[in-house]
Parts: structure tokens; sequence; C-alpha cells
């Protein structure tokens, strides 16, 4: 794995791509505020809606997206980037989020 430097993702076994950071990024008020949006557009249930994160970074947005239940698609150029966006889809293991390597 690469070194994580955009996003402190939080994984299901409690693992964190960035540990001495202070927060993760699900906590930090842009996620929360895009969440909510999210929320109040869609409702409680996302299942079905489709969201593409441009630029993805490291692929946490992309991952939040999705584990509101969103079918999310993160892209991504840069190379180890992308290689840490294909580390957070495995260790998330959700259906519902991809990712691929492309200039936007």
């Amino acid at each position: 794995m690469t070194s994580f430097t955009a996003h402190n993702i939080c994984f299901p076994d409690g693992s964190l791509t960035i540990p001495e950071h202070p927060h993760v990024l699900a906590d930090v008020s842009h996620c929360q505020g895009v969440k909510r949006v999210l929320s109040i557009v869609y409702g409680e249930n996302c299942e079905g809606k489709r969201v593409v994160d441009l630029g993805c970074l490291e692929g946490g947005s992309a991952l939040e997206f999705a584990r509101m239940g969103l079918d999310s698609f993160g892209i991504e150029v840069r190379t180890l980037s992308f290689e840490n966006c294909q580390e957070v889809k495995r260790r998330a293991g959700l259906r519902n989020l991809d990712f691929a390597q492309d200039d936007v």
C-alpha cells in the first residue's frame, strides 16, 4: 500500500489510513455537509442513485457516498492516488464503490 496523504479513512476493522491524523474524513465538516445535503435531496434511502467523484484523490469521499447507499464512482488521474483508491475499494468491501484512472 502506498501512503495516504489526503484522506484519513476508517475501515470496518477499525484501521485508519493516516493513524496519526486527529480526524477521520467522515467527521470533517465539509464531508458531513455534503452527506447532509444528499440526505435532504434523496431522503434516507439513497439506493439506486449514482454519484461521480471527479478528481477523487484517494477515494475517501466516494467511499462515504457509497456508505450512504449511493452507487459511487471515483475518477482519479494520479497513479499513486489511484492505487490508494484500489486499496480503499478492497478494504471497504462495498459492491457499490468503484474507481477508474482517467483524466477529467
